[in-house]
């Protein structure tokens, strides 16, 4: 094998080499970003900020839409003092008699639970009672009801007396910010809560922590079997998608007003709760197990609006007789109000304004149905694995693959991972956020995308970098060619460089050559300057190094080191492949062939006249007549820079163009500095 070929496979294995140490290192920097990535989300997962809260419940929000189906008939009604009621039997708060009258119709036409949504801590201004000391405080004047019946002249008491013996719940208010005013940490019977713990486990279980209970009245409290908190607790971003089943105040355990309402349909007064260090896992009344999350929570699956679920009954229709006893048999009845006067109204994921009736039917009508939706104890487990693979995966397609095919595999691999976790909820009821796994991965997509082009970018600038050194090397090795024919010439080369820089620096910054003379036009220029003579490698020495005055036939001889330069050029262009308008030799081709034209059209060797002589080689054409007038020539002596001067003024419009002519008078002091940087000893640089 020859040295070339030798030193040709070294080249290729070099460039091999360089080409995967450069890969490597690249994606060296891409896993670590994506193991920084994949830490990062963990942390979001673990620690989740309320904008990712918010996406996970808008996850939750669209798996329980799609859930779809058709529910079976539920067995909660709604008696709703509505709008109608209201205009009918005058305003609200109702005397308490009225709700008695409700309740007795209900238990009559079979109810087997009524719950009531309605807050009776203070006595019924509208007892005969109370009306008759009102008078007698303000008018002085005593009204007598003797021969009014027993348990008449309290509402209060009328209503406790209805409600003994029934299956009511009473809801009440659950204070969960301490205040100066007491409250009692419960109200009326007591529910029995078992704790069955696992073991290892210490403390009490976290549930919802009161601090002290508004109660309906003591009368109306014993009477009830029980009183449950009517509160609603929504998410962080303001949507009910749970409902509390067990709360504490203090030492006490109270029921919702929605659980209490099913413990008083099956007539039981015991619940078993089991929990763990984590939390509460479930709850059992009887034979049926409630699945809770760690606060004792129940999820809500809202496949429809709740008001479109229930049969709203409204009470004026109870109370004038014209419900049916199927209606209500068997079921269990909640009263309130829709009216929106009252200002019972909660957002939840399918509706801006729902009443809170329909909130506590709803948590009525899953737990009936076992409609449960399970957030278990190892969702997290599951989240966290899905975080570290999706991480895993994204880091190894942005290392390796092709960045569009690792695009099109990351949103494949977050569909999949979406689908997967809605199969797991709509088969089987368990909730698992798919949203920290699929952040990690479209996230992670576009973050290591970054880091990937990043790279990607650093490396071409270096290899642009590199090309360009490659590119000065061979121009310089052109223009040795060219002067090791004509020794003379110099550091012409470098001057010329420079005086075209100067020149096309100041025409760029006026309107008529702005476009022209872009930055990187300037640089192209700026190297293919030293290409205007490449064609004289093709002079005789007889020519080129003649010390005295050319004759006619040499001169013509001369002349055509122009075009040899040009289709040197224009070879070397062609055999590149790349097309005129991004060719770096643009330029150089110009400036080779033109740079000898004249302004007046009497130039060599196209006799191109005024614009239609290239800017590039225009420029050129003062640049070097200015260097050899200055330079020391086998020919001449060195000038002086105003004797030059004044020879470029006067070939203003005839051999140069007026525009040049202007811009090296406002550049002339650029000149002579590089003039004398780059002077060869022979010239006179200071003898201006």
């Amino acid at each position: 094998m020859g040295t070339g070929t030798g030193n040709f496979f070294k080249w290729m294995t070099a460039g091999v080499s360089a080409k995967k140490k450069s890969g490597g290192f690249k994606q060296r920097r891409i896993v670590i970003a994506g193991v920084v990535v994949t830490l990062f989300f963990l942390y979001l997962m673990l620690y989740p900020p309320s904008a990712l809260r918010t996406l996970e419940y808008a996850g939750y929000d669209e798996m329980v839409r799609l859930l779809g189906g058709t529910l079976p008939p539920t067995n909660v009604v709604i008696v709703d003092v509505d709008e109608r009621s209201l205009a009918r039997m005058g305003q609200w708060p109702w005397p308490r008699y009225r709700i008695a009258e409700m309740i007795q119709k209900c238990a009559d036409l079979g109810a087997y639970s009524i719950a009531v949504d309605f807050l009776f801590s203070e006595p019924d201004r509208l007892s005969l009672e109370k009306v008759s000391a009102l008078y007698q405080s303000e008018l002085g004047i005593t009204v007598d009801f003797g021969n009014t019946p027993d348990g008449i002249l309290d509402n209060d008491l009328f209503l406790a007396n209805i409600m003994t013996g029934r299956h009511v719940v009473l809801g009440g208010d659950l204070m969960f910010t301490e205040t100066r005013e007491h409250y009692p940490e419960s109200c009326g019977k007591t529910l029995n809560v078992a704790l069955l713990s696992n073991s290892g486990t210490t403390g009490s279980p976290q549930l919802p922590q009161g601090y002290g209970m508004v109660c309906p009245l003591p009368e109306l409290s014993q009477s009830a079997y029980f009183v449950g908190a009517a509160n609603a607790l929504p998410d962080q971003d303001g949507k009910v998608r749970r409902a509390p089943l067990l709360l504490r105040s203090g030492d006490n355990w109270i029921p919702s007003l929605a659980f209490a309402a099913i413990l008083a349909a099956w007539e039981m007064d015991q619940v078993i709760l089991q929990w763990s260090e984590a939390g509460v896992l479930e709850l059992r009344v009887g034979r049926t197990v409630i699945p809770t999350d760690y606060q004792g929570n129940l999820l809500l699956p809202f496949r429809v609006e709740p008001p479109d679920r229930f049969n709203h009954i409204s009470a004026i229709d109870l109370l004038e007789g014209r419900t049916e006893s199927g209606d209500l048999k068997g079921k269990i009845v909640f009263i309130g109000s829709s009216a929106s006067g009252l200002n019972d109204m909660h957002a939840t994921p399918n509706m801006r304004a729902c009443p809170g009736i329909d909130l506590h039917a709803m948590t009525a009508d899953t737990l009936l149905r076992r409609d449960f939706v399970v957030e278990p104890g190892w969702s997290k487990a599951i989240q966290v694995i899905t975080v570290l693979l999706s991480g895993f995966l994204v880091t190894i397609l942005m290392a390796w693959a092709p960045v569009t095919l690792g695009a099109l595999m990351t949103g494949g691999a977050a569909t999949s991972l979406a689908f997967g976790f809605w199969y797991l909820f709509n088969r089987w009821g368990i909730y698992c956020s798919p949203v920290p796994g699929i952040n990690t991965l479209l996230a992670g997509c576009a973050l290591l995308t970054l880091v990937r082009l990043r790279s990607e970018e650093r490396y071409i600038l270096e290899q642009t970098r590199r090309l360009a050194i490659s590119q000065d090397c061979a121009l310089l090795g052109l223009v040795s060619i060219a002067e090791t024919r004509d020794p003379e010439t110099g550091k012409h080369i470098v001057r010329t460089q420079h005086f075209v820089r100067i020149l096309a620096e100041y025409l760029s910054r006026l309107p008529r050559f702005r476009n022209q003379l872009k930055e990187d036009d300037i640089d192209a220029l700026f190297k293919s300057a030293p290409l205007h003579d490449a064609g004289k490698v093709g002079v005789p020495d007889t020519i080129l190094l003649k010390p005295g005055k050319l004759s006619e036939e040499e001169f013509e001889k001369m002349k055509i080191h122009t075009i040899r330069g040009y289709e040197v050029l224009k070879q070397s262009e062609e055999m590149s492949g790349v097309t005129q308008d991004m060719s770096f030799l643009r330029f150089a081709k110009e400036v080779a062939r033109s740079h000898h034209e004249r302004w007046d059209g009497t130039g060599y060797p196209d006799g191109l006249k005024g614009e239609e002589i290239p800017l590039s080689a225009r420029l050129m054409a003062l640049a070097d007549v200015y260097d050899a007038l200055r330079a020391k020539r086998s020919y001449k002596p060195p000038m002086s820079h105003a004797e030059a001067r004044k020879i470029i003024c006067e070939s203003n419009g005839s051999h140069f163009d007026p525009a040049v002519v202007d811009a090296f008078l406002h550049t002339e002091k650029a000149f002579r500095a590089i003039m004398n940087r780059y002077a060869d000893t022979e010239e006179i640089p200071g003898h201006d």
